[in-house]
């Protein structure tokens, strides 16, 4: 079994995480952070296999939060910013 960290600022896609999370068997939810800050702390006390990663969030984005890190988990990166089709690519 997997334990799960979502980390994501929206409250939505932390429920649909959440929710899709809880429909694997495989999967085990370990924590939900909506920044990463809060993650942080859930990663030093805890467990966990596999972070999904919100990539624009605001202070610290999740790209720049891997990178200053030492992340050994496998990491999902998950977005819900639509900004290649809103430019008309």
């Amino acid at each position: 079994m997997l334990k799960v960290l979502i980390v994501d600022d929206e409250p939505l896609a932390r429920q649909q995480l959440e929710a899709y999370v809880s429909r694997l068997p495989f999967l085990q939810l370990a924590g939900v952070a909506r920044n990463t800050v809060a993650a942080n702390g859930i990663l030093r006390s805890k467990p966990v296999d596999l972070v999904f990663l919100d990539i624009q969030m605001p202070q610290v984005s999740g790209i720049e939060f891997l990178k200053s890190q030492e992340i050994i988990q496998q990491v999902i990166l998950v977005t819900a910013f639509s900004g290649i089709r809103d430019r008309g690519v």
